[in-house]
């Protein structure tokens, strides 16, 4: 069996206590003079400020070392004729958008492997690759960096296993079970050596 190639950033499906995701967002704002293009899955970071009503504003994380605040889960729409798909680079308005900002969400996320992802690898950290959004898909392109897994304390992401899925399996483009590790509400932590 192979892996569908097709990234969709980073998704909540659960609680660190086995709970299932239970939909708790908090709404925050993409300032009109932001360039980044927003899918349903970017990782977001804080960015100082916000808009007149004091929705803290976010911008989208573009470095390796960058500390989350979350994922982007939804946009809310200003009218019923709001266009479907990303948020664009270039923007006549602000966004606001629902972020998945809770430090103890497990998510899932496609891992760019090309052959057969290491078990040895699992309770490892790594980083984030931020693709470009292309088309009008509304999903983030990005993907787990399989060769960043580390022990090193400041990476984004914690492994937590492969998906339990019958489509999934440990062949390229695998998806994995991850929290946020550097976290902006907790700090990062060595992974297991």
């Amino acid at each position: 069996m192979a892996n569908a190639d097709r990234p969709t950033g980073l998704s909540p499906v659960k609680h660190l206590n086995g709970d299932t995701w239970n939909g708790v967002v908090n709404t925050y704002v993409i300032l009109a003079a932001d360039t980044g293009v927003y899918g349903i899955g970017t990782a977001v970071k804080s960015f100082a400020g916000g808009d007149a009503n004091g929705i803290p504003a976010v911008t989208a994380v573009t470095a390796a070392g960058d500390a989350l605040r979350g994922s982007v889960v939804g946009v809310i729409p200003l009218s019923a004729d709001s266009p479907v798909g990303p948020i664009p680079a270039t923007k006549l308005r602000n966004y606001y958008v629902l972020v998945c900002d809770d430090s103890t969400t497990v998510f899932e996320i496609q891992a760019n492997n090309a052959a057969a992802f290491p078990t040895s690898d699992l309770n490892s950290n790594a980083s984030l690759i931020i693709g470009a959004i292309t088309g009008i898909s509304p999903f983030a392109n990005t993907e787990l960096d399989a060769a960043t897994t580390d022990v090193t304390a400041t990476l984004q992401l914690k492994i937590l296993g492969k998906v339990q899925r019958a489509d999934v399996d440990l062949t390229a483009n695998t998806k994995l079970l991850v929290m946020v590790n550097n976290h902006e509400l907790r700090g990062g932590t060595l992974a297991v050596a």
